[in-house]
């Protein structure tokens, strides 16, 4: 008679074996899985985390520009407004809010009023000409409307700070304060006021004129700026 004992043991061994397997495979796919749902639920954690720290740290950024404009002729919820709408505008067009203030604070004659009209046609708190500010509704894609976007403060200070990143950018601070009250050509302004040429000397003296007060424009907005960089401690 032959003996089937060592093929019964392995068939038992072979299938406990297999079992084995099967529940560590089992195991792996489920630790793999918990650790996948767990550095997800960590990375959602994580991302939200950050944007609480963002947020706190532009409520505190707001804060403080805020109580900065509150020494500036603004009252009620005005500081707080322009703070928001500095605030946003900086990081929309990559400039210092401290830029935009500045030019606002000079260009209305530091009244802040919204209701000014120079004898250049230029108007609003930003005191721009209604052709520079239709250009830059248009590049923007902000409606425009003719003798009312620029009495619309915020809207008149969104393009007005389009308009003033483009000089700020091609020419640096100060500089691009040159940009914004005398446009493009201002540095051909400043080499006609250098060389009389073939010009009259009436037409010399109109270029002399111009180039003194876009020199004077530029030095006290720069200074303006420089006040609020260092009160804000971002310079």
């Amino acid at each position: 008679m032959s003996c089937n004992c060592d093929t019964t043991q392995k068939t038992k061994f072979t299938g406990k074996s297999a079992l084995f397997i099967i529940l560590l495979s089992i195991f792996l796919v489920v630790a793999i899985f918990l650790l996948v749902i767990g550095y997800a639920i960590i990375w959602k954690l994580d991302e939200r985390v950050d944007k609480l720290v963002q947020y706190e740290v532009q409520v505190k950024r707001i804060e403080k520009i805020t109580k900065i404009m509150s020494t500036y002729p603004l009252y009620g919820i005005e500081p707080y407004v322009y703070a928001v709408t500095f605030d946003t505008l900086s990081r929309k067009y990559g400039i210092d809010w401290e830029a935009i203030a500045a030019t606002i604070d000079i260009e209305t004659g530091r009244t802040w009023l919204p209701t000014q009209k120079s004898s250049a046609a230029c108007k609003g708190i930003m005191q721009m000409k209604e052709s520079t500010a239709e250009m830059e509704a248009n590049k923007q894609g902000i409606p425009y409307h003719k003798d009312t976007t620029v009495w619309m403060e915020i809207r008149a200070i969104d393009l007005g700070s389009s308009y003033l990143s483009k000089g700020l950018k091609e020419h640096k601070y100060k500089e691009g304060f040159k940009y914004y009250v005398g446009g493009s050509g201002f540095q051909k302004v400043e080499e006609l006021a250098k060389k009389k040429g073939n010009k009259t000397k009436k037409e010399h003296a109109r270029h002399i004129r111009i180039a003194k007060y876009i020199q004077y424009y530029s030095d006290i907005v720069f200074r303006e700026y420089r006040k609020l960089c260092m009160m804000s401690s971002n310079k």
